[in-house]
Parts: structure tokens; sequence; C-alpha cells
């Protein structure tokens, strides 16, 4: 049950009242004009929407975009546009396979509506699940935030899977902490088939040693597999893995590309045309080994945590940890996956055991996170996004300023799940006195 909420002063519903009002003034039309892409625009989910049109209209799966523009929108190749070719799964296609009858702009409405409401179906499971209080009245911070949160005017902007992905990743965690580990197993598999890195989750199943969920996660990505090359055809898959999956190498040093992984190449091996870094040090080993090194650790840290997480608690921590863990270790990571950060950052931000330093540190890194990086390249890099050359000193603050801040989550998760693992771990019993 939830627990009752308290009962709002009236200064804090005048002065939540008074920010979101304002902020709503400052904001709102901006926010939902970006739902609708201007006429020339070519937004992240026209991959979606082009290759399920491709399927509707017998063109093949993974045309080269710039194919589409003639026939779909009436519009000439895009010499800016950053892509080639749909870089998402197959499975993804899918998903816009109802809205490809419509056209792409009023598609592209109707997917955000429904992104939205992903979203706020993820917040209501996670207030649920952890007996957050709601009234009325909290709907004020909460419209305050998300005006301001950079992640969620990318995800409108580019009609991102971020909010499909952040309903799945609270689904599957949802139903493992009701032990219900197939059908975790069956979302989890349902997540990696739409966006491979996912996957990454399975490693608390596995720490967790859940060989159902682990099974059920592998049955389902493979049902999955199955029936979107029966849709989509065998062909679509030979493109994917030949063609695109090798471009997530090209990502990995651009600019905001907040990754671990990302910071290492950006620092030794900025070897891609869509944003110039000068190295600290030109060697793909030395990238290789940081990159190595950063695994070896977070890896290191989330198994031992996991591995001994028994409570309730120390499970829920543990799985937050191992998202903030998937988001550090991807090839790449957007302004806009921030979003899959909810559940960590409502893990942290619900406990009430840290210092008011640990506070503190834990505002400026949400904060951090909720920055427009890509704005500010443009603004403080000389040239701006993709004609600037970042130094070695704006990459070690400005461009890495979110991957920092999502190791301070790490951390911070990291103390708190072994504090709960390590206090609930079985006693061993004192050994009984035989009586005769």
């Amino acid at each position: 049950m939830t627990d009752q909420p308290t009962p709002w002063t009236l200064r804090g519903q005048l002065g939540w009242g008074l920010i979101a009002l304002v902020l709503c003034f400052l904001f709102a039309k901006p926010l939902l004009d970006r739902f609708r892409p201007d006429r020339d625009e070519v937004i992240d989910f026209y991959q979606e929407w082009s290759s399920a049109r491709n399927l509707l209209t017998g063109r093949p799966i993974y045309l080269p975009i710039e194919k589409t523009f003639e026939p779909y929108l009436g519009l000439q190749a895009q010499d800016e546009l950053n892509w080639d070719i749909n870089v998402h799964p197959p499975t993804a296609v899918l998903l816009a396979i109802p809205l490809a009858w419509m056209n792409y702009y009023d598609a592209t409405v109707v997917w955000n509506v429904l992104s939205l409401a992903a979203l706020f179906a993820s917040l209501w499971l996670l207030a649920r699940q952890l007996n957050v209080p709601l009234s009325p009245w909290s709907a004020l911070p909460l419209v305050s935030v998300l005006l301001l949160a950079n992640p969620v005017w990318q995800q409108v902007t580019q009609g991102q899977l971020n909010c499909v992905l952040t309903l799945l990743i609270i689904g599957i965690w949802v139903a493992a902490r009701q032990d219900r580990h197939i059908t975790a197993g069956i979302w989890l598999g349902l997540a990696t088939a739409i966006k491979l890195f996912p996957g990454f989750l399975i490693v608390y199943f596995v720490l967790q040693r859940q060989w159902r969920a682990v099974a059920a996660t592998a049955i389902a990505f493979a049902a999955i597999t199955v029936a979107t090359a029966t849709i989509l055809g065998v062909d679509a898959y030979k493109t994917y893995i030949a063609d695109v999956v090798p471009q997530a190498v090209e990502w990995k040093s651009t600019w905001n590309n907040a990754s671990w992984p990302g910071l290492c190449a950006k620092l030794f091996n900025p070897a891609n045309g869509h944003t110039s870094a000068v190295p600290l040090v030109q060697s793909q080993l030395l990238e290789v080994l940081a990159t190595g090194l950063g695994w070896l650790v977070i890896l290191g840290g989330l198994a031992v945590v996991t591995w001994h997480a028994r409570s309730e608690t120390a499970r829920d921590h543990a799985f937050a940890l191992t998202v903030t863990a998937m988001l550090l270790l991807s090839p790449v990571t957007w302004e806009h996956y921030f979003l899959m950060l909810l559940l960590p950052l409502a893990m942290l931000w619900k406990d009430d055991r840290r210092t008011f330093i640990a506070r503190c540190v834990f505002v400026i890194a949400f904060v951090v996170l909720c920055l427009p990086i890509y704005a500010m390249c443009n603004t403080f890099i000389e040239g701006g996004f993709g004609e600037g050359t970042a130094t070695v000193a704006q990459t070690l603050t400005l461009l890495s300023m979110q991957c920092y801040a999502m190791l301070i989550l790490f951390g911070q998760g990291v103390l708190r799940a072994w504090s709960l693992g390590e206090s609930r771990r079985p006693r061993i019993a004192h050994a009984q006195t035989v009586t005769a």
C-alpha cells in the first residue's frame, strides 16, 4: 500500500504553483511545438517510420534514407544528415508499422504522445512500487522538472525510443521484485530486441542466480527475432548486421556521447567524421586499455554488491545499479538516454540514510544530467558541433560532465547496495549446545 501523502502547506502549494506556472508560460508551448517536426526536418523517428513505410511499399527495409525523401516527403537529399541508413534494429521498425499508414508529420505527433504516456506510466509504476505518497499537488514539481530536463526535450525533438525502453526496464524490475522471473525475462528479451544494449541487464539475473529469467530472456529474444524476420524478411537482419552494427564504432568519440567508452575514445582515439577532438595521446591501444579498465572496475563493483543482495531493498538498489552501469558501459549514450536512469535516480532520491554532502552531490549530478550538453558545445567550443575541434581540457570538462555524473550515481549506488546487502546477509547460526 502507498503511504498517505503528507499534507501540502499553503506555502508549498503557492511556491510550487508559481514555479510551475512560470515554467509552463516559458516552455510549455515550445515543447509542444516540438511534437511535430518542421516541414523540412528529419528526426530520429524518421528511421523507424521510413523503414516501416518501406515495408508497406515493397522497398528494402534498410533502404538508404536519402532515397526515401523524394517519394515520402517530397524533399531532396539533406547534406547535413548525420546518418544515411536506419541505425536501429529491425524489431524497432515493428513499433512504427501501425503509424506507417499516416504521413510522417502526423505519425511523429502520435509517437510523441504515446511516448510521453509510456513515461508517465513508468513514473506511476515507480511511485506505486516504492510507496511514494502522491497527491494532485505532486504534479507541480513533476511538471516543473520535466519542463526543465533536457533529456525530455531531446526525446520529444527526436521522437526516440527511450520512453518505451524506460517502461520496459521498470516492467522488468517490477516483475523481478515480485518473483515473476519468466515475465521479467520476456520483457528483457523484448527490450533487447528493440535496442541491443538493454541486454546488459542480464548481468543482474546471472549474479542473482535467477536462471529462469536468463532462460526466458534468451527464448523471448530468439522468438521476437524470428517473428521480426518473418515479417520484415531475413535480408533486413543481414543488412543490419553487415552495414549498421559497424557504424556504432564511428559514433563513439562524438562530443555528446556520455558513456565511458565514449570518454576513452575522445581522449585516445577520436577518429570519426562526426565531431573532432584533440587527443590526450593518439593511441588505439590506450583507448582499449582504458575502456577495459573501466569495464573491469564497474563490472567488479556491480558483481560484488549484486551477488550479496538478499533483501528486497538491496535487490532494488542492485538492479538500479545495473541500469546505471548499462548506460556507463554502452558504446554510445546520448542525452535522451538519461530517461532510462529514472529508477536509479528514484532509488537514490528516496534513500533517507545519506549525509547532507551526499545529497548535495546527488543533486549536482542530477542537474548535470539535465543540462543541454549539445547546445553548450555549440556555445563554448569554437566552431560548434560538427565544425569545431574540442581541446583536451574541453574534453575533460564540458564533454565529460555527464559521464562523471553517471559515475557519481554509480558510486553512490554501490555504497548503498553494499551496505544493504552486507547488513541483510544471513548470519551463521550459533552452535546449539547439545543437552543429554
